[in-house]
């Protein structure tokens, strides 16, 4: 545990008599209770040395703490107070914990049909390749008179209409900069050409970052609930 209450009422009615070095070794004690999460070890001389003890006064205020606040048993030195709270503590991580695999599987659900989602709307685009000067030229040439489709978002490799932008900025919602990761996407196909259609190439790479984006938000989310 890297938390734990401390009542200072309790803690005051219980060790109004100790010294202030059996403050210090009791306090010491308790954290590094804490933290093991389980019972102190049996030998004296360990125990002294984990909390820093190193005088005789400081290895005898530890002895008496110990005599006075611990249980001895075949597994060690046990604080029935520190049980208790580090039982509250594990359930009620492993309740947070139920809760959080929960919320993000549905989340996980709903990214693996991303992909899909978006390629029946968007196959119309699938195969565009970038317009170089030569075509435009030739177009030109033929007296072309088509309107050019006006795109958005638009780079050397990707090109995106409103509609299409507007869908997968939605349903890849967890990028936390969207248009940089456009842009460094088509940077990377730029120099690197995608065989087949460059717009499912980028779907799995959004797809990848927006999975990546919700792993850092499980994160997040478990670190920020993992002892509250």
């Amino acid at each position: 545990m890297k938390y734990y209450q401390h009542n200072i009422g309790d803690y005051d009615t219980a060790t109004k008599h100790l010294t202030m070095l059996e403050h210090g070794a009791y306090r010491q004690l308790l954290d590094l209770y804490y933290v093991l999460e389980t019972s102190l070890p049996l030998d004296l001389d360990k125990i002294c040395r984990l909390i820093g003890a190193k005088t005789a006064a400081q290895k005898k205020a530890v002895e008496q703490v110990l005599n006075e606040f611990f249980e001895r048993n075949s597994s060690g030195w046990n604080n029935k107070r520190a049980d208790t709270e580090i039982s509250r503590y594990k359930a009620k991580a492993e309740s947070a914990k139920k809760s959080a695999s929960s919320r993000w599987s549905v989340m996980r659900t709903h990214s693996e049909g991303i992909a899909n989602a978006v390629q029946p709307h968007s196959d119309g685009n699938a195969n565009h390749k970038p317009i170089t000067n030569n075509q435009e030229k030739k177009e030109s040439s033929r007296g072309a008179s088509a309107p050019a489709k006006e795109y958005v978002w638009e780079g050397s490799v990707i090109q995106l209409n409103a509609r299409e932008y507007g869908r997968w900025k939605n349903f890849f919602r967890a990028i936390p900069d969207f248009d940089a990761e456009l842009a460094t996407a088509d940077a990377y196909y730029r120099d690197h050409p995608p065989k087949g259609s460059w717009f499912h190439a980028v779907s799995r790479w959004l797809k990848k970052a927006h999975e990546e984006g919700l792993r850092r938000e499980k994160e997040e989310y478990d670190a920020k609930h993992s002892w509250n």
